[in-house]
């Protein structure tokens, strides 16, 4: 089975509809690429210069058929359960006073798999104690949201719907 290539945020403000394109990505949709990502910016309303709110993130996933839960500021048992069952989760942290989404898509004793983390590659590892200030409720972190992606299929004819509904598919 081929490795997921999932996709780089190149801009400030585009972290929310990089991390639909990789969820969507972790399910093993094919039409998920970065041809996808100015509709689905439009989709969950992200703008320059401030990004995606996260009500624009669930508007997203709900058109898009992704099954998933909102909860804000889980423990990690709770987020090591949904990874081991073959779950992902998209992770909304503070960063002073910007916010960023990332992905996350595994773990191993140390470390968490992250897409799209801050100041990192593609995908990178990130250490437990700082992926625990992530997740869960800290002074800098004031109400971090994370959408826990349940594992299984996605409708490549929807997904295909929102994302090439402008262009023409051969």
């Amino acid at each position: 089975m081929a490795e997921t290539r999932y996709i780089r945020q190149y801009d400030s403000y585009s972290c929310g509809a990089i991390v639909i394109i990789n969820a969507l990505k972790f399910l093993c949709c094919r039409q998920a690429t970065y041809k996808c990502l100015r509709p689905i910016q439009k989709l969950c309303g992200c703008q320059y210069p401030n990004g995606t709110e996260r009500k624009g993130i669930e508007n997203a996933l709900n058109k898009l058929g992704v099954k998933f839960e909102r909860k804000t500021g889980p423990k990690l048992k709770e987020v090591d359960k949904h990874i081991d069952k073959g779950g992902a989760i998209i992770i909304n942290y503070a960063l002073g006073y910007e916010g960023h989404y990332s992905l996350c898509i595994g773990k191993t004793k140390k470390d968490y798999t992250m897409v799209n983390d801050l100041d990192a590659d593609t995908v990178s590892l990130c250490d437990k104690s700082l992926f625990r200030c992530m997740c869960e409720t800290r002074p800098f972190n004031r109400e971090p949201c994370c959408w826990f992606i349940f594992p299984g299929k996605v409708d490549e004819e929807k997904i295909k719907k929102y994302c090439y509904a402008d262009k023409k598919i051969a």
